[in-house]
């Protein structure tokens, strides 16, 4: 297993082969689910998160968008939610991060991370181009709410 970096950048060479025989497997949308080295994948942004509490750039691009590509499982949302401090770090890019799979899954992970702190983020989110972030927003809001 490689660095979140190394890791990242194995994953986006399978993409760019053409993330092989998705189509033919019959896969259509849910093509990243076909990916071999998932598992590896996790462990990277696992340890990445444990060795220290500050991202590189690179390092939060890259969380992002390993986020956004794992929006089947979602298990890197399950990570992200126990890393407050990491969480905090996205924040800045989540916004304009071009990507709806990673701006849904982050109103998820908001206020599991972040508790009711999260509600001025997730009012942000309210107001996404994005139809399904919006009601994933929406719903996060309930939640804290209590609703």
């Amino acid at each position: 297993m490689g660095s979140l970096l190394e890791e990242s950048r194995r994953f986006r060479l399978w993409q760019d082969a053409g993330a092989p025989d998705v189509l033919a497997l019959g896969h259509g949308a849910e093509w990243e689910s076909n990916y071999p080295h998932w598992e590896a994948l996790y462990e990277s942004v696992r340890q990445r998160l444990r060795a220290t509490d500050i991202l590189s750039e690179s390092e939060r691009f890259e969380l992002l968008y390993v986020l956004a590509r794992d929006n089947e499982d979602e298990q890197v949302a399950d990570i992200l939610a126990g890393a407050p401090a990491a969480v905090n770090q996205l924040i800045p890019a989540i916004f304009d991060y071009p990507d709806p799979d990673a701006r849904w899954q982050f109103a998820i992970i908001l206020p599991l991370a972040l508790g009711v702190s999260a509600m001025g983020y997730l009012q942000r989110l309210l107001q996404d181009d994005n139809e399904y972030v919006r009601r994933r927003a929406h719903a996060a809001v309930d939640r804290l709410l209590g609703e």
